[in-house]
């Protein structure tokens, strides 16, 4: 289900969508700001993904105090009580902060408001400044099939914009705004490979229409992977319990220094979730900037597969004689491992038996279903690979032609 923002002029919307088979059943809210339209981002690698989700409470607050816990250390045994405390092993790397005001109003002129029309149906998303030729990254589906964009700067400054790039598999989207060169302020980016578990960060954007929210919480988790439907699951991305609310789609998930380490997308909230919620890691936006800029529309390959995770300890109720790789349990018809000649599993849903089982692709070593996306994704629609698979104990190589993810 995507979220939607009921603030005038474009009211609320939500579409349920089912988990894929062989899933949690977890129900996903992705920050979609349309009434009426599914989104196209998200979806099941159809190598076994977990499905995503809705979002956390709203924070309005533009000062949000966050403690720091005390450092407690234990007196040894036999030391006086009035001696010096034992210095602790080692410091933190860096304090957390206490008050992100001063973080706010460096970034807050950096995050815009974006209205997406689309005939009678529109929303509201938040997008990020990238450089002073007006360059604004969002996520896709904050854009994907409006007619017209209009964006509002913190200070009330209003432009017409245009889609330039897309990537609808990865929810990430660049538009360019007609907007004052001395206006725009541009958010430094960050290196989302080095975020950490623990770290504090914070979010800008405007949650139910309301403009340029802070809410602040950690770094919960990094490289999770989340999807919705049957396409392509999002990977690599950073889970943060700072809460994410309709509206935030594309805006700025910032650590302490005010740097850019990723757009906010999605959460998790049925079934009682809170404080689960999802950003796409800055890096991918880094490696794909140029080809964005071009106005290019990216595609990622598929394979067309599920699967299982085979570990030493599922190996005999699987039935396969190897302890790791993924072991194939549907294949899609006409897709690149069908043609190819890949075989999945029989018996029934969730008792599948005797497929291949995929131990490299492209020449990396495969263990698990997120390790096959990874290969894939450094490779393009139309390349050819090599899949290393067992089959009933015998190891053989096959070749596969990639294909471009389906959009339906």
């Amino acid at each position: 289900m995507r979220d939607s923002d009921d603030s005038p002029p474009f009211p609320p919307t939500a579409s349920d969508v089912p988990a894929p088979p062989h899933t949690p059943a977890v129900a996903s809210t992705r920050r979609r700001e349309y009434r009426g339209a599914i989104g196209l981002v998200a979806g099941a690698l159809m190598v076994g993904a977990v499905a995503g989700g809705a979002a956390g409470a709203a924070v309005s607050s533009h000062l949000i105090p966050t403690p720091v816990a005390p450092i407690i250390v234990n007196t040894p045994a036999g030391t006086p009580l009035n001696a010096p405390a034992p210095a602790p092993a080692a410091a933190p790397a860096a304090a957390v902060p206490q008050d992100y005001s001063d973080l706010y109003t460096r970034a807050a002129p950096g995050v815009v408001y974006i209205a997406a029309g689309s005939g009678f149906n529109g929303g509201v998303g938040s997008g990020v400044v990238i450089d002073t030729d007006g360059h604004i990254l969002t996520n896709n589906h904050v854009v994907a099939g409006a007619r017209q964009l209009t964006v509002r700067l913190s200070d009330g400054t209003e432009a017409s914009a245009k889609v330039l790039g897309r990537d609808p598999s990865g929810d990430l989207a660049l538009i360019q705004a007609d907007l004052p060169r001395d206006k725009l302020v541009p958010l430094p980016l960050g290196d989302s490979d080095a975020v950490r578990p623990g770290e504090p960060v914070v979010a800008i954007g405007n949650p139910l229409g309301l403009d340029n929210t802070i809410t602040a919480g950690i770094v919960s988790a990094v490289d999770r992977t989340q999807s919705e439907g049957s396409g392509r699951p999002l990977r690599g991305l950073i889970q943060t319990d700072a809460a994410i609310n309709p509206g935030n789609s594309g805006g700025p998930l910032l650590n302490a220094r005010g740097e850019v380490i990723g757009i906010n997308t999605l959460g998790l909230g049925r079934g009682g979730a809170q404080g689960i919620n999802f950003a796409v890691p800055i890096n991918a936006f880094k490696q794909l900037e140029p080809r964005l800029l071009a106005g290019e529309v990216i595609q990622h390959p598929w394979l067309g597969i599920s699967g299982r995770d085979v570990t030493p300890s599922n190996k005999a109720e699987l039935g396969v004689s190897v302890d790791h790789g993924v072991l194939i349990l549907q294949v899609v018809p006409d897709s690149p491992a069908a043609r190819a000649g890949l075989r999945g599993g029989s018996g029934a849903q969730g008792n599948e038996r005797g497929g291949d089982v995929i131990l490299e692709v492209a020449g990396q070593p495969v263990k698990t279903t997120n390790d096959i996306g990874r290969a894939l994704d450094q490779h393009a629609p139309g390349d050819t690979i090599q899949v290393k698979i067992n089959r009933q104990g015998q190891e053989q190589t096959v070749n596969v032609t990639l294909q471009a993810w389906p959009t339906s």
